[in-house]
């Protein structure tokens, strides 16, 4: 594995110390607090490897990440996204960003070494299924009829064909995380998910007598 100098661009101090600290026995470590001072050092020095935070105060590290992938030194440099913020649609988003793999913090020293040493001695981007925002709905029937009812929408439907009040529920529900995610954002893969609680049927008093 060839000598690993390291950006980390983090506004917290505090992780600047903790982070050299826990690394310095596998890398050279540049620690600083803002995209603009990344940018200062990037055309001071030699990295070979970034480790991002994702609030910044001048930015966020995905940006700064397809900023270091439009250039050629960096295409396939290895990126670590290490925030508080983690996810998995920050995760997702990430990879599309073309960073390598995020982490949460805090981690323990120990685990982020080795996947420092890992990047380093053989890049691979983590890949990452990214789920849209699922909603509920409650389902049951009465008297005949179907009824769904979702608490995210206020919404009751009801009748007599149940599969009609179901695709009717599912339809409603897909244009609500749709209006809350832009679709945009995501390739081909992205799917819509609907659970349905199935309630027992509600007994009338015609039906006790």
């Amino acid at each position: 594995m060839d000598e690993i100098n390291l950006l980390y661009v983090d506004k917290s101090r505090i992780a600047h110390k903790l982070l050299t600290q826990g690394l310095e026995q596998i890398a050279n470590i540049t620690a600083v607090s803002s995209i603009a001072e990344a940018r200062q050092e990037l055309g001071a020095g030699t990295f070979n490897f970034f480790i991002l935070d994702y609030e910044l105060p001048d930015g966020d590290g995905l940006a700064f990440a397809r900023e270091l992938r439009s250039l050629s030194e960096h295409a396939h440099t290895p990126i670590i996204l290490y925030t508080a913020s983690l996810n998995n649609e920050l995760e997702y988003q990430a990879m599309q960003a073309g960073i390598n793999e995020g982490l949460a913090k805090p981690i323990d020293m120990l685990d982020m070494m080795q996947h420092v040493a890992k990047q380093a001695e053989v890049p691979s981007i983590k890949n990452v299924h990214q789920q849209l925002l699922q909603l509920s709905c409650f389902s049951w029937s009465t008297d005949g009829q179907h009824h769904e009812y979702s608490p995210d929408l206020g919404l009751l439907l009801s009748g007599d064909d149940k599969n009609a009040i179901r695709e009717q529920m599912h339809a409603a529900l897909e244009e609500q995380i749709l209006a809350k995610n832009d679709p945009s954002r995501y390739p081909a893969d992205i799917e819509v998910y609907k659970h349905i609680i199935d309630l027992p049927p509600v007994e009338t008093e015609a039906d006790a007598a």
